[in-house]
């Protein structure tokens, strides 16, 4: 590694063209904080180590960028390198991204969960709707006490309204605490609404953020109480209390698209990513899920990624 003097540090992994490709990749990674601080920071870096092992790219990665005067500082720099594919790992580039594009027609941007705009921006939209849905789905059927709770991060997720009507779909009876900690990495605030949960006698937990989804499992390990992972396949951490997690395969995701770059198919706009695209699945299973449980899921799960329907959709 070597490190590039910006405004903080950059990483730039070096490689050379790939044998089966059509343009040279030299592409750049965005951060909005450090690499460990998140799972999602380390999913973002994981993925480009892999486009710079399976493509043999040259690969930048900026930490700690979040001001437009920072973004504008690193893509100038960066032009100057030959970049010509940005990651910018978060929404919170695509205003910035939007702006400029233009300036930058040399480089292809990429956005996560935002809207694209121009003929050389493309946004990554997971879909968390559907993932909330199983999530709801599976906590209804596994609660003792007829109550889970979703501790997410905003009111925007859709996965929070999907986690509501899986739920509802599987025992219209069950109940569904929602509380919102307006932050991804408050731990203070999420194992407040944790506690709050548990007085009501909530039992199946949906972590929504993976600022402190693994927090909730330590705390569910030492109460008791089970949960659903967040992002990443989680039931290694606790094989008795996580009964399995929604995940989100962004080191895939991140390949996929650089060989699409490199092979000239990546287009301007938004790609929607879901069950169907094999980018969100559903993780392991712990010890908690029964085997005719598991093949219940699994088959509801199959169908949607073959159809695009749901259960409730199925049945009406």
């Amino acid at each position: 590694m070597t490190y590039l003097m910006l405004l903080v540090p950059a990483i730039l992994l070096s490689g050379c063209i790939g044998s089966g490709g059509t343009e040279e990749i030299r592409t750049g990674l965005l951060l909005p904080h450090a690499i460990e601080d998140q799972e999602w920071n380390q999913l973002g870096y994981e993925g480009i180590t892999e486009i710079e092992e399976q493509l043999a790219a040259d690969v930048f990665v900026q930490e700690d960028i979040r001001t437009d005067t920072d973004v504008e500082a690193v893509l100038s720099a960066w032009q100057e390198d030959e970049v010509n594919l940005v990651f910018g790992h978060g929404s919170l580039y695509a205003d910035i991204f939007r702006e400029q594009a233009d300036q930058y027609s040399d480089i292809h941007f990429v956005v996560f969960n935002d809207d694209a705009a121009g003929e050389n921006m493309t946004s990554l939209h997971f879909e968390g709707y559907a993932m909330g849905y199983f999530a709801g789905m599976l906590a209804a059927e596994k609660s003792r006490t007829g109550r889970s709770g979703v501790i997410a991060a905003f009111p925007f997720q859709p996965e929070v309204d999907g986690f509501l009507d899986g739920a509802a779909y599987h025992d219209e009876s069950h109940d569904v605490e929602v509380a919102f900690t307006e932050s991804w990495i408050r731990r203070d605030l999420a194992a407040g609404a944790y506690d709050d949960m548990m007085t009501e006698g909530t039992d199946v937990f949906y972590p929504a953020s993976d600022g402190y989804n693994e927090y909730i499992i330590d705390l569910a390990e030492e109460q008791g109480s089970f949960v659903i992972g967040y992002v990443t396949d989680q039931a290694h951490l606790s094989p008795d209390h996580v009964l399995t997690s929604t995940v989100q395969d962004v080191v895939n995701v991140y390949v996929d698209t650089a060989e699409d770059f490199q092979n000239g198919d990546l287009e301007a706009g938004t790609r929607h990513l879901d069950f169907g695209e094999e980018a969100i699945i559903m993780g392991e299973y712990g010890a908690g899920v029964a085997e005719e449980t598991r093949q219940w899921m699994e088959e509801h799960v199959e169908h949607y990624k073959e159809t695009g329907e749901l259960p409730e959709e199925v049945s009406s």
